[in-house]
């Protein structure tokens, strides 16, 4: 896999918002200072865009149980990273 070439490996959302998720992604990995800060980019990103209330889990290693609103969630690996995003109600 390319460095900066995405992954999907599960998504229940449009086309064009998975687009924005691995874009807003690479962007927060690029220029977030630490891997921490990366979460809160994309989820200000899409509570902004997409409206509250969205979460993001960014690590190489973790496990998870959610639920989401239908067609609101993506599950990706960019740049070495596994990246989970979905929305629940506000």
């Amino acid at each position: 896999m390319a460095a900066g070439k995405a992954v999907v490996l599960h998504a229940e959302m449009d086309f064009d918002v998975q687009e924005d998720a691995i874009t807003v992604a690479s962007e927060a990995l690029l220029q977030c200072k630490s891997v921490q800060e990366v979460p809160e980019y994309i989820k200000k990103f899409f509570d902004d865009k997409y409206e509250p209330s969205w979460h993001c889990i960014v690590g190489k290693n973790f496990c998870s149980h959610f639920t989401h609103e239908t067609d609101k969630f993506i599950f990706f690996r960019i740049r070495g990273r596994d990246v989970l995003l979905y929305k629940t109600p506000s």
